[in-house]
């Protein structure tokens, strides 16, 4: 049987946790710093040599946590108050989907 959506978004999020990946709002993704701004609705990834903005894209209605997946090669991102959780490629540098997670993920 296929687990849920909402579970399965729940296992990576345990998993995060189990190896040190707490959800906040900035991450190092490689050479690359995620940081959710939620009063903007963007997402602005910078480069961890240079400390520039690389770039800034839409993120929705209040981005607020975000946590990645080991190997840092995906982030989740919540947004408040909504029922998906949105995933970000790092190395493309965009949303590639989202997954259901239920009622306000954030709480």
């Amino acid at each position: 049987m296929r687990p849920r959506r909402g579970k399965t978004f729940g296992l990576l999020i345990a998993l995060a946790l189990s190896l040190g990946y707490p959800p906040g709002a900035a991450r190092a993704a490689g050479d690359r710093i995620l940081v959710t701004n939620t009063r903007e609705g963007t997402l602005t990834v910078i480069s961890r040599d240079t400390h520039e903005v690389i770039k800034t894209l839409p993120a929705g209605r209040k981005p607020n946590r975000l946590a990645l997946a080991p190997g840092g090669r995906r982030a989740y991102i919540i947004n408040d108050g909504r029922k998906f959780v949105r995933i970000f490629d790092t190395r493309e540098l965009r949303f590639t989907g989202r997954i259901r997670a239920g009622r306000d993920p954030y709480n």
